[in-house]
């Protein structure tokens, strides 16, 4: 999937200019509202970015169009909350953006960033929004959706406003109960595992290996580089890509080691394997496809858990990991698991303790 080409610097000053200026009766040509627009909106920008809330909140919301364009069940995502609109009668709120899938259904979804660390600790929406959400869904004829990020898991769950308790003016749900009604995989998202550990060797030529020094320092040129899984050698260049991306972007932690021989640095390993196995089970998760969008996306949009981009110019295809519906590799085995909704399910209490696992489980 790829962004449809516009010139935002062309029309959008203008559009900015025409929209500030209806409710300050700016005239196109005044030198004075000419210079009380770029202060206001120098104001304005300065302001957000001193905002960490609107920015976290703006970059997932950004980010959640290349997450549903990369997970490959889209044929359209577009943003919906932008332009001016007019309705007969009622209030309402327009959803973030309009999914087109490839059976032609449409989604409306807004998307909602959670920063909340107790596990227990309820996403809450008020329910005259979410009212007024829907009565622009149902004025369109589509399905009214919630994308919310929760951060501290950084995992995607996408969710009915029937997956929701509602209680007084509020609609709330915990993380549990949204994990397991989850309906990502309504946009293609599943959960993907393999066989660990994952490896992948950075080799020198040993003709050109540079001693250690004292100091536990030596000058690498990489050469050659071999990816292995489970111990065998991965050789085919696709097989290589997807499983270069698992280790990068994938839940499982990391290490690296040098290889020495000699006294000489011939190359590093480095290995990635999960914090816990399952016993009995040969296969390991190693993250939802959303969730290894999501980590190559904050690669170029986040540093030291700040933002510095709220968007990037590559298109969602950039972050899609291509996997053949019929693959199949004795070298990099994958298991892909579809994940279905359960609204019956339901965690209070000291339930929810065990609940913990279904973030990395499911």
């Amino acid at each position: 999937m790829k962004r449809i080409a516009r010139d935002p610097g062309k029309f959008e000053p203008l559009n900015l200019f025409t929209a500030i200026g209806r409710e300050a009766g700016y005239r196109l040509g005044s030198e004075a509202h000419y210079h009380h627009f770029i202060n206001a909106v120098e104001k304005s920008l300065k302001a957000s970015q001193a905002n960490l809330n609107m920015l976290h909140g703006k970059r997932i919301e950004a980010l959640f169009a290349h997450v549903a364009g990369a997970l490959g069940r889209c044929l359209m995502v577009k943003a919906e909350d932008a332009g001016d609109i007019f309705v007969a009668d009622g209030e309402v709120k327009i959803p973030d953006y309009r999914l087109v899938l490839r059976d032609r259904s449409q989604l409306l979804v807004e998307v909602k960033n959670c920063h909340g660390d107790g596990i227990e600790r309820p996403f809450s929406l008020k329910r005259d929004y979410v009212d007024q959400l829907d009565r622009y869904a149902d004025m369109n004829g589509a399905s009214l959706k919630f994308a919310v990020f929760f951060s501290s898991w950084r995992s995607w769950c996408l969710l009915s406003r029937q997956s929701s308790q509602e209680e007084d003016d509020d609609l709330i749900i915990t993380f549990p109960n949204a994990m397991a009604r989850n309906e990502m995989s309504s946009i293609g998202d599943v959960v993907i595992a393999t066989l660990p550990e994952l490896k992948i060797e950075l080799l020198a030529d040993p003709a050109e290996a540079h001693a250690v020094d004292k100091r536990g320092r030596a000058r690498f040129i990489i050469r050659s580089a071999k990816l292995f899984c489970a111990g065998k050698e991965i050789v085919d260049s696709a097989e290589q890509e997807i499983a270069f991306r698992l280790m990068r972007s994938g839940k499982w932690p990391d290490t690296s080691e040098a290889i020495v021989e000699d006294g000489k640095l011939l190359g590093v390993i480095i290995t990635a394997r999960p914090e816990t196995t399952h016993e009995g089970q040969h296969f390991e998760i190693i993250g939802h496809l959303s969730s290894l969008v999501t980590s190559a996306y904050a690669e170029m949009t986040v540093k030291d858990r700040r933002p510095i981009a709220l968007d990037v110019a590559a298109d969602p295809a950039a972050f899609a990991l291509c996997i053949p519906e019929d693959y199949q590799s004795e070298a990099l085995p994958l298991w892909r698991l579809v994940q279905q909704p359960n609204p019956d399910f339901q965690v209070d209490g000291d339930d929810a303790a065990a609940a913990r696992g279904l973030a990395t489980t499911i």
